[in-house]
């Protein structure tokens, strides 16, 4: 220890060789105790407009779930039923491959689509990274002239399926958005000269909505390809 008293040089030089190895060795060492691990899940979103909830749990949910408990790597399945909507996921495995388990998730989808009600629309399907659920960003709108339904339907047809095609966005929708909306006063004696109720009503009015509204857009595209 005394070379080092006298020669205070050589114990600078030699600690500073020591912190430069330090340097060179954190660098190339390799990270084995924090591994990649990747959790995702998949989202089914199947609309059925006008039934209530133990309907669309009957009829939507429980097909779908069967169809994604069937995917394997699928890890357990969780389901919401509300009136007209049914939303079910499927938590896959860690580290499991997300595109193998969406093909097949699709193909068992197409596989019982005619046992669901034909009433029902397509299942709509997005990839959930569930180690990151809130990794986004939201885009403020607003309109002096469009009244907040326009603007609802307008992003929703035209905006969020352009956003969703982007490279490396997951899902894109509208948040606080109002679907457009009717009053409607019925008169009891001409309904039931018809032979129907108000809960016949209630039910084919959002169909005959529906209808009208595709009806509609292929017009619209039609004339737009002349």
């Amino acid at each position: 220890m005394d070379i080092f008293v006298k020669k205070p040089v050589l114990a600078i030089v030699i600690s500073l060789l020591f912190v430069l190895l330090g340097l060179v060795s954190a660098l190339r060492l390799p990270v084995v105790q924090f591994p990649v691990i990747e959790s995702s899940a998949i989202e089914i979103t199947t609309r059925y407009t006008g039934l209530a909830a133990n309907v669309v749990q009957g009829f939507v949910t429980e097909p779908v779930e069967r169809a994604a408990m069937s995917v394997p790597g699928v890890d357990y399945v969780d389901s919401k039923t509300v009136a007209g909507q049914s939303t079910v996921t499927a938590w896959l495995k860690i580290n499991e491959d997300r595109t193998a388990a969406l093909s097949e998730l699709t193909a068992n989808l197409n596989k019982i689509r005619s046992d669901l009600p034909a009433d029902a629309e397509e299942p709509v399907i997005s990839l959930l990274r569930a180690d990151r659920p809130y990794a986004s960003f939201y885009l403020d709108v607003s309109s002096d002239y469009w009244k907040r339904f326009e603007i609802t339907d307008y992003l929703t047809r035209n905006v969020v399926p352009v956003l969703s095609s982007i490279e490396g966005v997951q899902r894109a929708r509208v948040e606080g958005g109002r679907e457009p909306a009717l009053r409607i006063w019925v008169d009891q004696v001409r309904l039931a000269g018809y032979n129907l109720s108000s809960q016949d009503l209630s039910t084919l009015l959002p169909q005959t909505m529906l209808l009208r509204r595709s009806v509609m857009s292929k017009a619209k595209s039609s004339s737009s390809t002349l």
